[in-house]
């Protein structure tokens, strides 16, 4: 995988991504490292690194710069519940369902609301980045990336499926 900076046209991220045994990958890019811009990104094989098989694009804003519409989802929207998994090295399995409440590994229990791209959690999850997670475009992956107080990066991913 390779993310490049659109507006300087350097490599700002190049690492190796494992293939599932079902042939299959997943591959998070951690934003919180990145300036803000456009950024690009491809996926190739090791073998022909210059042949591109999967790619897109994004952009990374500070607070409060203009973003681009994203679907708005309302407190205790169903459209968030399912079965979430973790990904990119996140082990999880949460259940998050329409009145507002999720399940943890069968058993811990929390509440989480919905506000334009980002989800607030309470209870086990509110040890990632105080709870509070970011949802994509599609409202199918939710990251959760901050500074820990050693000064760490933290990075935890969840997908539904």
């Amino acid at each position: 995988m390779r993310v490049v900076n659109r507006g300087t046209r350097t490599v700002a991220l190049s690492r190796k991504v494992g293939v599932m045994a079902n042939g299959g990958f997943a591959a998070s890019i951690p934003a919180y490292t990145l300036a803000d811009g456009q950024y690009l990104f491809g996926f190739s094989t090791v073998n022909q690194p210059d042949k591109v098989f999967a790619a897109g694009a994004f952009t990374i804003a500070g607070a409060g710069a203009a973003q681009s519409a994203t679907a708005s989802t309302a407190s205790g929207s169903a459209s968030l519940a399912g079965h979430w998994y973790g990904i990119a090295g996140t082990i999880a399995d949460i259940v998050i369902k329409a009145d507002g409440t999720y399940v943890s590994a069968g058993s811990a229990r929390g509440t989480w609301r919905a506000d334009s791209n980002s989800v607030l959690f309470t209870g086990p999850l509110a040890a990632w980045n105080n709870g509070r997670g970011k949802l994509n475009t599609r409202d199918d992956v939710i990251e959760f990336y901050w500074t820990n107080a050693a000064g760490a990066k933290q990075y935890f991913v969840l997908e539904k499926r």
